[in-house]
């Protein structure tokens, strides 16, 4: 399974328009469905956290969903928002609603809610790869290294005094679990 990029940019003037952004079609729905399984597998693996995901039918050209299956995968999706712990932002600000109703006089979603849909899977999966990505700076003092790599003296500025020559001493680089001492101090020439 992959992650395809999502389609979120759905304006009224494309359904006015009947675009093919106008629609929700098999392919809109597997992206969907696809990511959100994508997103669960992503969030089990780096957190732990056993989300319930319900399995829908993959529908073709010759099959049409039902709102039984879209409830479901929208469930799916507010189950996985909820088990990221995402930070602030589009993913934590937006509840999404799993209480569709078949019929023509019933609530159905509309393209603003297609792009959320897209939109907080987005954001679970780029929160989910930087968190893969974070590094943790010691941030101790030593003269030579850049102030960036002393994040916890910044505030005591004076007290850090440029080397005047340069010199082998230890750098403090990224700290990273189950390197040898070389490498997480990362002793270079300066």
């Amino acid at each position: 399974m992959k992650y395809t990029t999502p389609i979120a940019d759905r304006i009224r003037a494309d359904v006015d328009n009947r675009t093919p952004k106008g629609f929700i079609n098999v392919v809109d729905w597997l992206r969907i469905y696809d990511n959100s399984q994508f997103a669960n597998a992503l969030v089990k693996a780096l957190s732990g956290a056993d989300v319930s995901f319900t399995l829908v039918a993959r529908p073709d050209v010759f099959t049409i969903p039902d709102v039984k299956d879209l409830n479901a995968i929208l469930a799916n999706i507010e189950r996985v928002r909820k088990a990221a712990r995402m930070p602030d932002g589009v993913a934590n600000n937006v509840e999404i609603s799993a209480l569709f109703q078949a019929g023509a006089t019933k609530l159905a979603p509309t393209y603003d809610d297609v792009n959320v849909w897209e939109l907080v899977i987005d954001a679970i999966v780029k929160a989910m790869r930087r968190g893969t990505e974070y590094r943790a700076y010691p941030g101790l003092c030593d003269p030579g290294l850049p102030f960036d790599h002393q994040t916890q003296w910044i505030g005591f500025q004076s007290w850090v005094k440029p080397s005047l020559t340069p010199v082998r001493r230890a750098r403090c680089g990224l700290t990273v679990c189950g390197a040898g001492i070389m490498r997480n101090n990362g002793f270079r020439r300066y």
